[in-house]
């Protein structure tokens, strides 16, 4: 592989019944690359119950570790917030961008196969929290249901009043929608309620990874 290339990585599901022989390893990563913020026990028990599903990134060809992402995903009947954009009472897919290195080698497969579990479960709107510095990998999980929204998962310094905290306060989801016509770029970042992108196009995956013989995310009753 030639220096530079980008290496991609496949995500894949971790269903709770492969979990405990995995765990040890996941933890390590989750403590290493998430930051302070994750609390990896609560993690681990929701995951173990069943409340969530594990989605790690595995990149075959590296020595060290294969792990380079950790996304959390959840399956409710109800939105995530009371927010008024949103649906409360729609069935609603929450994705955690918990964990990783190198985003832009998994996120296309992250986005084709966490949009395809949640299609097969009947979700209709999808929530995405991440850190502030994972914007433009987070909006790409953008058109695939009838609302997305957006959060950070951390807490965020930022300048400004009342407005700009409230954009960075974490569990406050920013509606996506696509930017009027003639919006100035620094106009596309500065919306309490919304944040923008530029047109669909932007946000299709590039790569389609190959399942093969992986686990399958199991469907949410």
């Amino acid at each position: 592989m030639a220096f530079g290339q980008k290496k991609l990585t496949e995500v894949i599901p971790v269903p709770a019944d492969y979990l405990p022989p995995l765990w040890p390893t996941v933890a390590r990563f989750l403590k290493r690359h998430g930051g302070e913020v994750l609390d990896v026990e609560r993690i681990h028990g929701r995951l173990l119950l069943g409340r969530d599903l594990l989605w790690i990134g595995l990149q075959h060809d590296n020595r060290w570790t294969p792990y380079t992402a950790a996304i959390l995903t959840t399956v409710s009947d109800h939105a995530p917030t009371h927010q008024k954009a949103f649906v409360r009472d729609a069935r609603s897919l929450t994705v955690h961008l918990a964990a990783g290195a190198r985003p832009g080698c998994w996120i296309d497969s992250a986005v084709e196969r966490i949009v395809r579990y949640g299609k097969d479960n009947g979700c209709r709107q999808i929530f995405v929290a991440a850190r502030k510095c994972w914007r433009r990998y987070a909006v790409q999980f953008f058109g695939a249901f009838e609302a997305t929204g957006y959060t950070y998962d951390r807490p965020s310094k930022t300048a400004g009043g009342k407005f700009h905290r409230q954009r960075a306060r974490p569990g406050h989801y920013r509606r996506v929608e696509i930017a009027p016509e003639g919006i100035r770029r620094q106009e596309l970042y500065r919306p309490a309620k919304v944040t923008y992108v530029r047109s669909y196009a932007d946000w299709i995956p590039k790569t389609r990874a190959c399942a093969g013989d992986l686990p399958q995310a199991p469907l949410v009753g």
